[in-house]
């Protein structure tokens, strides 16, 4: 065989697979968090088994998924190679008044420690955690490909929504959308839709950048990483106790504020949240803690730097502990024999009255 023939058959495998697939890329998964998801049924399972599967094996799970859109071969792209990035982003509710607007991104780097199966279930949402706003698909994609790893590419979306109609952006969202689009293409390869339900679609989105914005566009933010110290996890905690929250940063020489948040484990529901502090510690203090039903409760934190860099800590869960039924007993007996003991001494004073 020739050398230009060889040459030009090896040229054609790379083309078949794709040169890209050489390199370390860049995933980003956006899950649409709002409310209105939970009316089409519990589609997580599912959405779960398919993004993993799409990550592993380049395939979809056809059993609960159908292909409405673009050329299936293309998800051979999406598999995971050494060194790849990925980033969870639940989009919803605006949080912040400027970038990144919704809650920071969960990012990690696949390597031979990294866990495909444990980062999913640790970040994807269940069905009753999309409790969120209508929210924007096309501000979401804009915070994804400003926050994609400049290094690697190329660049893959992975996006879940029904792509209904958008909520309202207000004029700074608007314009950082424009500033995004201008720099950036948004290819859309494929498109699969949920069997149990078609208003759940999920799609694979290219993302380039384009060749005059390479040097305008600010590199994507760097990630602080966030320890939480105290209290440790399931601390328990009487009702009405004050409560000190402490947490590190891998680098605590840049000046950082920090967002620092409380939810009900059960309901999902925010009981307590501060923004700006500037310490790496907060207390709660007892009239609010007693406020609080007992059961278990989990906080985290978010960190934001003046060099524009982000970062967001996992959860930790702590327990509110209501009186026990012990407790509530010898109260109760207590109170009988408070009672018992003012009525006795009123009738002796009474008796005492009478007798003079």
């Amino acid at each position: 065989m020739g050398f230009v023939k060889r040459i030009t058959i090896c040229f054609s495998i790379l083309l078949i697979f794709g040169i890209n697939n050489l390199y370390p890329k860049s995933i980003y998964i956006l899950i649409d968090n709002s409310g209105s998801m939970k009316y089409y049924g519990d589609f997580t399972v599912d959405m779960f088994s398919c993004i993993k599967m799409i990550l592993q094996d380049g395939r979809f799970n056809e059993a609960c998924w159908a292909i409405s859109g673009g050329n299936v071969d293309k998800l051979q792209r999406t598999k995971l190679i050494q060194n790849d990035s990925i980033s969870i982003l639940k989009f919803g509710s605006i949080q912040y008044d400027d970038f990144p607007y919704f809650s920071y991104p969960q990012n990690e780097k696949f390597d031979s420690s990294f866990s495909l199966d444990e980062f999913l279930k640790i970040n994807l949402p269940i069905l009753e955690e999309m409790t969120d706003l209508k929210t924007n698909k096309s501000l979401s994609k804009a915070v994804a490909a400003q926050n994609l790893d400049g290094k690697s590419k190329p660049w893959i979306v992975i996006m879940i929504s029904d792509f209904l109609q958008d909520a309202r952006m207000n004029k700074a969202q608007r314009d950082f959308v424009d500033t995004t689009n201008t720099c950036y293409l948004f290819n859309e390869e494929i498109a699969l839709s949920w069997n149990t339900n078609d208003n759940v679609r999920m799609k694979i989105i290219s993302v380039e950048k384009k060749p005059e914005c390479e040097e305008e566009v600010d590199e994507p933010l760097s990630k602080i990483r966030i320890s939480l110290l105290n209290p440790g996890h399931n601390k328990v905690f009487k009702s009405g106790e004050s409560i000190r929250f402490q947490w590190n940063t891998d680098d605590s020489s840049i000046q950082k504020t920090y967002g620092f948040y409380i939810n009900n484990k059960k309901d999902k529901n925010a009981v307590f949240a501060k923004s700006k502090i500037k310490m790496n510690s907060y207390s709660v203090t007892s009239d609010i803690t007693k406020k609080w039903k007992p059961g278990e409760y989990y906080w985290n934190v978010k960190a934001k730097s003046d060099n524009k860099a982000i970062g967001e800590s996992s959860s930790r869960t702590f327990v509110i502990k209501g009186q026990s039924l012990a407790a509530l007993v010898y109260l109760l007996i207590l109170a009988v024999l408070i009672g018992g003991t003012f009525t006795l001494i009123k009738k002796i004073r009474e008796k005492r009255r009478e007798e003079d």
